[in-house]
């Protein structure tokens, strides 16, 4: 049911900016508490959706430096493929951390299949 499900919202679209939002959303119904969906940078800012369990998908555009996030700089790219990355949540800096998620357990940096957006 669930990858059905997935697929339809994610086919049914190819605006990038509803995919990241039903990504976000399945990935905190699904598979954690939370998630954050981040594209590659436009101009100087990253393109973020997060996500909490229950809640609905928040979009915004924010001034960081994905080098602070060990693996995201790479999975960002796109191509060539990189593995899941588990990192520690006391390195996290705290726009990793989606609004109404009060304690951060694990947290991985996951690319997604493509040649970036």
């Amino acid at each position: 049911a669930f990858l059905v499900r997935s697929s339809n919202l994610l086919l049914s679209s190819l605006n990038l900016d509803r995919c990241m939002d039903a990504t976000a959303h399945l990935a905190a119904e699904h598979l954690a508490d939370a998630a954050l969906v981040v594209a590659p940078a436009r101009g100087s800012e990253l393109p973020v959706v997060s996500c909490v369990r229950g809640g609905t998908p928040s979009a915004s555009l924010l001034a960081v430096d994905p080098e602070e996030v060990p693996g995201l700089a790479e999975a960002l790219q796109g191509f060539p493929p990189v593995p899941s990355l588990w990192i520690d949540s006391a390195r996290a800096p705290a726009w990793l951390v989606p609004e109404g998620l009060d304690t951060v357990g694990s947290i991985v940096v996951t690319p997604l299949p493509g040649h970036g957006v």
